[in-house]
């Protein structure tokens, strides 16, 4: 066969999950995680990549790659991927000298589909061997990549390449082979009477006691087992043995039958012969190979030796259960003497026993049986006489005592913290020597392996996959765990005081909690709760919780909360919740509360922020939740208070209380009027938000607000109604982004209007409350938000920034934007002669006007809002200039009625109304009013010209005092013309 000479670096690049090689010195532990080399000291067994299935088996004294996870268990390549080894037995191998010689490339031409299990074999014979060693075995219903080249079929276990074959491993056929405990013997002569042949050695394995009495335990000698004894060969039964009557074995005889009564089945321990069980006379058995005096035969995963003189050899037909299946991991000691039985024929048949304290590995569990392979033979033995043992794999167990205790390491000491029940099964995080490492909320505990038994989890209903939460809750007394995933309360753990551990939730009177991979239910009464900060939520666990708030640096009770209801908190505050009364901030003493869900809440919490409206409590007043359609009391005042509020809501006011939306009866409240919008700063959208449900929960009978559609970027836009009179105008303002101060204009405006019209006083000549009787103005302050949060803010205000700075030129400075969000120019927006309009091509800081009419959100809102309404005039402020566009293709009446109203304007103002032949392009919204209704519509330009930037702050009291009668101006002039539009 042709050899390709490659590096182990080449080989180990297909192991590409690894990480690079780390030396390590002989016999020193790795860095948990690198990629090692190793030698086996035993044969392991080999899971799948989750860890539980077996795949296949890796032999003894076999060197491979690992990553070593931890100390008892490696990661190793397996195909295309990996698989787990749970095992402490290897020895950390140093780095190769030569990595060169002698290696073979793998590189993956085709994979198999494994039917039946492969056997992989070294490339090479050693020195003094027949036959390449067994590296491993993949067990059948496997597929695996393989390299085929010249009919040779490579394969890659552990980043080390054998050979792969469908044969097993031969029968070495040396009858002069020793067990490898055994000393190496010397050339004697034959004993004729004994009739030993000249292959027999002289120091055989030979029973350690013949005493029928005596076999039916293991031999031991003080607790350790027996040496072997040199007394005469006899039968099982104490008979002599007739030696005429032996029947001679060849090496090529694969099968035996006992021919005496419970001839014994020996294991070898260091040296020692110990009985382990007996097989049965008349019952056939398979042998693993003639060894001088004995058969050798298969004992679990272990081998067994039986005396041939007891024995004669056969063919193997009456065995109906043959196996060659391979024993797992795991072992099963006999806690009494047990017979194993074939089942093969329908009914059970003993065909062997095994001892008391004897081990064997089994094939896999079913049901209440453990499959063992007894001498080639697939045998059964019945669970209630076994304990058996724990491998890394095993994800459960059960309980086989009362009451065993569950502990915890306490500064480096065991304390008990509870016990299971018997019979319970329960999960554990893994094994930790002679304990089972399991889980208690967010804690370790263990539990001793031998009060329990490997088990498949089955019987636990209330498996538990949830996260804990971080509420913690303190024991206070032993505290059963219940079970109601059946319905019934059933207790399966206790807890005993004293412990603290984190819960998933609280439902109702009982808090839910992990244990042991179960979710259990623990009674509230007997619990202390602690508070973390992620606790949102508290419920009062006495009767009139005070809230108290600071008067004068002094915490004040001012109200009481009610036992049972939730409430939500800010923070957590020492000893204190902090919650929201009102805008203000009130504390509530923790001791008198539990942590809580929020659950019982019907309502939906108050999200929009308060107002700054305030009312004056005077006295007792209880604060109720409507949520069920009913009016419940859940908290009250009681000392003088001033609140903020919420909304207006017909005869209540609704406020924020501890989080929870409340209602206060008005006619128990003093309203406290005060002076809401100030115009002389850069006023926000979410300023005016403010001030206009301000307004309107202080005005509720004068003001109604509503909103008539949204901005591109999801923001509302406002219109706000003012009067009690049928004839309608509109005032609106901040079409273009860059001419806020419109607001600041508009919102002076309205407040200073509804002021007056409360008050019942006159106003800049008007006798406001009878104007506002007959009329109604309507406000739209802010047309587009987007856009004035664009130039105030910046790109960050945007929920697209890097398009908007796109459009700008990647310029962060938006003083000059006009346009909205996307770059549509919304007063080129309006159907007043489109087509005509000269535009940029492409969305832009100013006079782009879209793909078509009312293209954009804005401008449609508008639109529609204006052909709802009736309104007799239009009114649409801009900034810049001290102008008054009016004119808009006017003839006739409807001219000279606009041109004195233009005039009259401009008195007023002492603005320019514009020469009709100066008027600018098309599609503005007053152009489209204009020609839509035939009624009179107005552009004014309200400051000074400033070029392409806001009118500054400093300009506001001018335009106050230039515009300030306009709007009542313009609602008596309909008004009075009111039959004439």
């Amino acid at each position: 066969m042709k050899k390709i000479l490659v590096s182990l670096f080449s080989i180990l690049l297909v192991f590409t999950s690894f990480s690079p090689y780390i030396a390590t010195a002989e016999g020193e532990k790795p860095e948990q995680g690198s990629l090692t080399r190793i030698q086996l000291l035993a044969e392991v067994e080999v899971f799948g990549g989750d860890g539980e299935l077996p795949v296949g088996t890796i032999s003894e004294e076999v060197v491979l790659y690992a990553h070593i996870i931890a100390e008892d268990q490696l990661k190793i390549q397996w195909g295309e991927g990996e698989a787990i080894v749970y095992s402490s037995e290897y020895e950390v191998l140093p780095d190769s000298e030569d990595t060169t010689n002698d290696q073979i490339e793998f590189l993956q031409n085709d994979e198999v589909d494994l039917t039946s299990d492969g056997y992989i074999y070294a490339l090479h014979v050693l020195e003094g061997e027949e036959n390449p060693a067994h590296i491993a075995t993949i067990h059948a219903e496997s597929n695996y990549p393989v390299m085929t080249v010249e009919d040779v079929t490579y394969v890659m276990v552990g980043g080390t390449i054998g050979i792969l074959s469908m044969n097993p491993p031969e029968d070495s056929g040396n009858e002069e082979e020793e067990p490898v405990t055994e000393p190496e013997q010397e050339d004697v002569e034959t004993d004729p009477e004994h009739e030993e042949t000249a292959d027999t050695p002289k120091e055989e394995l030979e029973p350690a006691d013949r005493d029928e009495e005596k076999q039916s335990e293991p031999i031991v000698d003080n607790g350790e087992l027996a040496e072997e004894t040199d007394e005469n060969i006899t039968s099982s039964s104490n008979q002599e043995l007739d030696v005429a009557s032996v029947k001679e074995f060849s090496s090529t005889d694969k099968y035996f039958k006992a021919v005496q009564d419970n001839v014994h089945i020996y294991q070898n321990f260091d040296g020692k012969l110990v009985a382990v069980g007996y097989v049965f006379q008349g019952q056939e058995y398979e042998r693993i190979r003639n060894y001088g005096s004995w058969h050798e035969v298969k004992f679990g995963n272990g081998k067994g030796y039986v005396w041939k003189a007891a024995t004669e050899p056969s063919d193997g037909t009456t065995i109906k259960n043959k196996s060659s299946k391979v024993s797992s991991s795991k072992t099963i000691t006999m806690t009494q003497n047990l017979q194993v039985y074939d089942n093969s024929a329908g009914p059970l048949v003993p065909f062997a026993s095994i001892q008391k304290g004897a081990t064997i590995n089994i094939v896999r569990k079913m049901g209440s049986w453990y499959e063992v392979n007894f001498s080639g033979r697939e045998g059964y033995i019945y669970h209630t006489g076994v304990r058996e043992s724990f491998v890394a794999s095993d994800k459960f167990f059960k309980v086989l005592q009362n009451n065993v205790h569950v502990y915890q390491n306490v500064n480096g000491k065991l304390v008990t913290r509870g016990y299971l029940e018997k019979d319970q099964e329960y999960e554990r995080v893994r094994d930790y020597g002679s304990w089972h490492e399991i889980k208690i909320g967010n804690g370790l505990a263990y539990v001793w392996k031998e009060a329990t038994n490997p088990s498949n989890g089955s019987s636990i209903k209330n498996k538990s996959t949830e996260a804990n939460s971080s509420q913690k809750i303190k024991i206070i007394q032993n505290l059963q765990v219940y079970d109601n995933s059946a319905g019934p309360l059933v207790p399966f753990a206790r807890i005993d005081a004293g412990q603290n551990i984190q819960i998933i939730r609280k439902m109702g009177s009982w808090y839910e909690i992990n244990y042991a991979g179960r979710f259990g239910f623990i009674y509230y009464t007997g619990v202390q709760v602690d508070f973390t900060d992620s606790d949102k939520y508290f419920q009062p666990t006495q009767d009139n919780v005070l809230v108290n708030m600071k008067v004068n640096g002094k915490l004040t009770g001012v109200g009481r909360l009610i036992k049972g209801q939730e409430y939500e908190r800010i923070r957590d505050y020492g000893s204190w919740h902090e919650v929201k009364i009102g805008n203000d901030v009130g504390y509530v003493w923790k001791e008198a509360t539990s942590p809580s869900s929020g659950s019982s809440i019907r309502q939906t919490l108050q999200t929009k922020e308060d107002t700054r409206v305030k009312v004056q409590i005077n006295g007792p007043l209880t604060v109720y939740d409507n949520s069920s359609g009913k009016l419940v009391s859940f908290g009250t005042f009681s000392k003088p208070l001033s609140i903020s509020v919420v909304s207006d809501y017909g005869n209540w006011y609704e406020i924020n209380y501890a989080g929870r939306k409340g209602y206060i009866s008005k006619s128990s409240v003093e309203m406290e009027t005060f002076k809401l919008v100030n115009p002389r700063q850069n006023y926000s959208y979410n300023q005016m938000v403010s001030d206009l449900h301000s307004l309107k929960v202080m005005y509720p009978d004068l003001i109604q607000l509503i909103t008539i559609g949204k901005s591109v970027d999801g923001r509302d836009i406002y219109a706000v109604k003012l009067g009690k009179g049928q004839t309608e105008i509109l005032l609106s303002g901040s079409q273009h982004a860059r001419e806020h101060m419109t607001t600041n204009l508009m919102m002076e405006m309205l407040e200073t209007y509804t002021t007056s019209m409360h008050t019942g006083t006159s106003f800049a000549g008007f006798n406001t409350k009878n104007v506002l009787q007959n009329t109604s103005i309507w406000f739209v302050p802010m047309i587009n938000p987007d856009g004035v949060m664009l130039v105030q803010q910046g790109a960050k205000s945007a929920k697209n920034p890097q398009r908007v700075l796109s459009i700008n030129n990647n310029n962060s400075d938006f003083s000059a934007w006009k346009a909205n969000i996307r770059g549509v120019d919304l007063n080129r927006q309006y159907p007043a002669n489109w087509n005509r309009i000269n535009s940029p091509s492409a969305p832009a800081n100013k006079n782009y006007k879209g793909k078509t009419p009312l293209s954009e959100p804005e401008a449609l809102a508008m639109y529609r809002f204006v052909l709802s309404r009736d309104f007799k005039t239009l009114m649409d402020y801009h900034s810049s200039g001290e102008l008054i566009y009016w004119y808009y293709e006017q003839t006739g009446a409807q001219y000279d009625r606009d041109y004195k109203l233009a005039q009259d304007m401009a008195r007023i103002t002492g603005y320019n109304a514009v020469d009709p032949r100066f008027t600018p392009g098309d599609g503005a919204f007053s152009d489209w009013f204009t020609i839509h209704y035939k009624r009179p519509g107005f552009t004014p330009e309200i400051s000074p010209y400033v070029y392409e930037k806001p009118v500054p702050i400093g300009n506001f009291n001018t335009i106050w005092s230039q515009n300030k009668s306009i709007g009542l101006f313009l609602a008596d002039e309909a008004y009075k013309n009111r039959n004439n539009r």
